[in-house]
């Protein structure tokens, strides 16, 4: 057969090279993000204190937090995660594994979420990098922005009786505890657009002018948007104008802005007595140009995720995975930012 060649030396020095020239995308996270500034963390909330009695020693805490990040860019679940890192060499390169090296297991990437779930760290991770951010210059300049979007998740084939006892915080009948962790109790339906939806809902505060996201809250999707808002809005933000859509608008809401010194250009809504005027549609639609911006961010978390349900269960797992898509976000906005050469201005618009 033709264009095969006898195996030498430097095949897989030649392979990556020529990666290289196809402009890996990895290649580029990993030199521009210092994922070492997280090893502290990791590693005081992750590892046990001390390893004298033997066993097997532990994974790099490092590594396998970027794994996690290769999960969901290519929305892989824990068996797939572990094939592709054996099988691709972009993968190994940019976790920093050669052929040599032991690649973690499906259970060993689903314990380290676990821990990073109940200790809490990728929420810290989360607040890390948008301080490093911060410290760039990347959340100054512009307004804030605050929407939501649904997350689908495994829709419960539960009966009425069972749905009953779950809103109401109670073990439905005949449930096991096995039955019980596999069945998410927390997810709610939602209605939008005519249509029904199962999940949970991300709801965010995007910088205006990076749209880098400063915060985000996660809850069932029965949660209406305007219960969630003034959580979303930090004493920082004081000086600076919010942008929201008509679901924000309220008088509640307006006074806890001027409250927290921040502006209101959140659209006016109207309704079957109260019709808005030509001046309050055209105030609507200036705003709109700013406020849909936010529509890129949802739009950017769901392709790369192609639009999947996730699959885990329990609203804190859920709250994980999110927030690890929205840290995934923020970075590869930053690299964009860097990439353009963004250059921020300090003052709030």
């Amino acid at each position: 057969m033709k264009n095969r060649n006898q195996p030498g030396l430097f095949d897989h020095q030649e392979r990556v090279q020529k990666l290289d020239r196809l402009k890996d995308p990895l290649v580029s996270i990993g030199e521009s993000i210092d994922f070492e500034a997280f090893r502290p963390v990791l590693e005081s909330a992750t590892l046990q204190k001390s390893y004298a009695k033997g066993g097997r020693p532990p994974f790099d805490r490092v590594m396998l937090l970027k794994a996690l990040i290769l999960q969901r860019l290519y929305d892989l679940s824990d068996d797939q995660l572990e094939f592709q890192i054996n099988d691709r060499i972009s993968f190994m390169r940019f976790l920093g594994l050669q052929l040599s090296d032991k690649v973690p297991d499906a259970k060993t990437f689903w314990h380290y979420r676990e821990q990073l779930v109940k200790t809490g760290v990728i929420d810290q991770l989360f607040v890390m990098f948008k301080d490093r951010l911060k410290d760039n210059g990347y959340m100054v300049q512009g307004g804030k922005i605050v929407d939501a979007s649904l997350v689908r998740v495994k829709v419960q084939r539960n009966s009425k009786a069972e749905n009953d006892r779950i809103k109401n915080d109670e073990m439905p009948e005949g449930w096991s505890e096995s039955k019980r962790r596999q069945k998410d109790v927390d997810a709610r339906w939602t209605r939008k657009h005519g249509k029904n939806h199962f999940g949970y809902k991300n709801h965010v505060k995007v910088n205006a002018k990076t749209k880098i996201i400063e915060n985000f809250e996660v809850t069932p999707a029965n949660v209406h948007d305007s219960q969630v808002v003034l959580e979303l809005v930090e004493e920082t933000d004081a000086g600076c104008t919010l942008y929201g859509d008509t679901a924000y608008d309220g008088k509640d809401i307006r006074k806890g802005l001027r409250r927290r010194k921040v502006g209101s250009r959140i659209q006016k809504r109207s309704s079957r007595h109260v019709k808005l005027t030509a001046h309050q549609k055209g105030a609507n639609k200036y705003k709109a140009r700013t406020r849909c911006r936010v529509e890129h961010v949802f739009a950017s978390i769901r392709n790369r995720a192609r639009n999947a349900s996730i699959k885990v269960v329990s609203l804190a797992r859920v709250t994980a995975v999110i927030t690890l898509d929205n840290l995934i976000y923020n970075i590869g906005r930053a690299l964009y930012l860097d990439r353009i050469q963004w250059r921020s201005v300090p003052e709030c618009q």
